[in-house]
């Protein structure tokens, strides 16, 4: 069974001086056998793994889709040879496209 520690305070009373002078509280901490926990350096290089493809990651996809908004990507002319059969009109709607200023 363990004993309780008795209270003591931290201000006492000296009665030789008129004013109370702070006294430092006594602690009796018992200090660990153990000696402090290290991170182990295989968690460290797999958690800086981890960031770097976290980070590479996000950069892909901010690569990609700045290149989708990007205005030099943009298609604006489409010319194509050898569709001798096929109107511009039937072209567009093969491919889905709509004719330019249909809105």
């Amino acid at each position: 069974m363990m004993r309780r520690r008795q209270h003591r305070p931290r201000y006492a009373a000296r009665p030789h001086l008129t004013t109370m002078r702070a006294r430092p509280a006594k602690t009796t901490r018992k200090r660990s056998s153990s000696p402090p926990r290290r991170v182990s350096p295989g968690l460290v290089h797999a958690l800086t793994a981890v960031l770097v493809l976290l980070l590479l990651g996000a950069g892909a996809f901010w690569l990609v889709v700045r290149l989708h908004r990007a205005p030099e990507y943009i298609v604006k002319h489409i010319r194509i040879d050898g569709a001798s059969l096929l109107t511009p009109d039937g072209i567009r709607r093969i491919a889905g496209l709509e004719p330019p200023g249909a809105t």
